[in-house]
């Protein structure tokens, strides 16, 4: 039945049915379908599924694996509104995946993304301004943004992944 809803435009259903191919509920789990369904439910108008595929180039996922690409995605999709691309840039920048070491632009898009609620930007943020990273040291702004991380839900077994 999402099968064929997906299959006559429907943009839930093909989200539904992208997740269901990726976790193998109900069919056989399918990575390289699911990334074809995260397209199609892009050019069906979806904005907020950018962050997805972008982990799909990062880590390999039903594509090859690809930094320029996933920095590509999430870039497209800060632009387009998905506003956990973010942190994912953040990270990058950090990382020098896909793109040159940036400290600056990662503590632009922390703060992009703290800015739309990310618990994770909102984390990485608070430890910019715990350890003067392009920023000066600042216990008060490092203690406010992790505490607006824990607010909005940060796992704290996950925070440092």
């Amino acid at each position: 039945m999402i099968s064929e809803a997906s299959e006559k435009g429907n943009l839930n259903a093909t989200c539904i049915l992208a997740r269901f191919h990726h976790l193998g509920i109900g069919v056989e789990k399918d990575d390289t379908k699911y990334f074809s369904l995260l397209f199609k439910a892009r050019d069906m108008g979806e904005r907020t599924i950018y962050h997805l595929i972008g982990l799909c180039f990062y880590n390999g996922i039903g594509v090859e694996k690809s930094f320029d690409e996933a920095f590509k995605y999430f870039m497209i999709g800060s632009e387009e509104g998905d506003s956990k691309c973010f942190y994912y840039l953040g990270l990058m920048l950090v990382a020098g995946e896909g793109c040159q070491k940036n400290y600056t632009m990662a503590l632009y898009y922390y703060q992009q993304g703290a800015k739309a609620g990310d618990p994770k930007a909102m984390y990485n943020l608070s430890l910019f301004y715990e350890n003067g990273v392009y920023v000066p040291k600042n216990p008060e702004l490092a203690e406010y943004w992790l505490n607006r991380a824990r607010e909005n839900g940060l796992d704290e077994s996950a925070k440092n992944k």
